[in-house]
């Protein structure tokens, strides 16, 4: 509410202000009589905030009168719709939770079926590639064979062919046995979107909480990370340990000791004002 509407003497009030103003503006306390003075100030002060709370507060109780009867009309009628709003937000919250668990099982069942398909595939590539090593071992055997019985090599060279027809062997199929491995340990899973339509002003989102049940553990847990020297791991636990500094200030009102309680609680200027 503007003050031209209030019916106050403005011309009082800022006079009446102005003299005080100049009464503290002067005022230095050096002495118990300046000190004195400054106190009887302070009572002319609180006074004079008195008759204008006097004067002022009834057009502030009248204003806020209007105000809750503004805002309860509008309640009135916001409300019923905010009602209906929540209920079928119940509603839709429901079905977007068990659409979301439906999928995911859904989504769980396929890339198991996936994995285990795309597996199968790869263990049987690994099997054709080590029949095929096997295949070209014995045709090379066979070949080294029929060398060796023409008289073409000697059976030095001949055991060294083996030898290295063997391991050529036994490389193909444990690089057959990598490629199989690494097949099945880069398995790309689907993923699949619950069906949950979209609306314009109306968000459909998945809202992630959390409930602290154990509020010690963090305590323990940024301790022990002090301790061990975890930089990285401290700070991050640090954030979410808060010191009630309103408790620490109603105990220090209590006590009414700032010597006796610093060595109470650490890390906290205790002193008087």
């Amino acid at each position: 509410m503007a003050t031209s509407v209030i019916p106050v003497d403005s011309k009082k009030f800022e006079a009446t202000q102005s003299e005080l103003q100049k009464m503290v503006s002067s005022i230095v306390v050096k002495d118990a009589d300046t000190c004195l003075q400054a106190k009887t100030a302070q009572r002319d002060i609180r006074s004079e905030m008195k008759l204008r709370h006097a004067v002022l507060d009834p057009f502030v109780i009248r204003a806020k009168t209007n105000y809750d009867d503004a805002k309860m009309e509008r309640d009135k009628w916001i409300a019923p719709l905010e009602s209906m709003d929540e209920t079928l937000a119940a509603k839709v919250k429901e079905y977007d939770r068990l659409e979301r668990e439906r999928t995911a099982r859904e989504q769980e069942e396929y890339n198991r079926q996936k994995r285990e398909r795309e597996a199968r595939e790869a263990d049987e590539r690994r099997r054709e590639a080590e029949k095929q090593a096997e295949i070209e071992r014995k045709a090379r055997e066979k070949q080294i064979a029929e060398a060796r019985k023409a008289g073409e090599l000697k059976a030095a060279e001949a055991k060294k062919l083996q030898k290295q027809v063997e391991e050529d062997a036994e490389r193909k199929k444990q690089q057959a046995k990598v490629e199989a491995e690494a097949e099945k340990a880069n398995f790309q899973p689907v993923e699949v979107k619950p069906n949950i339509p979209t609306v314009a002003g109306v968000p459909s989102r998945l809202n992630y909480k959390a409930e602290v049940t154990h509020p010690e553990r963090i305590i323990n847990a940024y301790v022990d990370a002090v301790a061990l020297r975890n930089t990285e791991r401290a700070v991050y636990l640090r954030q979410f340990i808060m010191v009630n500094e309103q408790k620490v200030g109603a105990e220090a009102r209590t006590v009414k000791d700032s010597k006796k309680m610093a060595t109470l609680i650490p890390g906290v200027r205790f002193y008087e004002d």
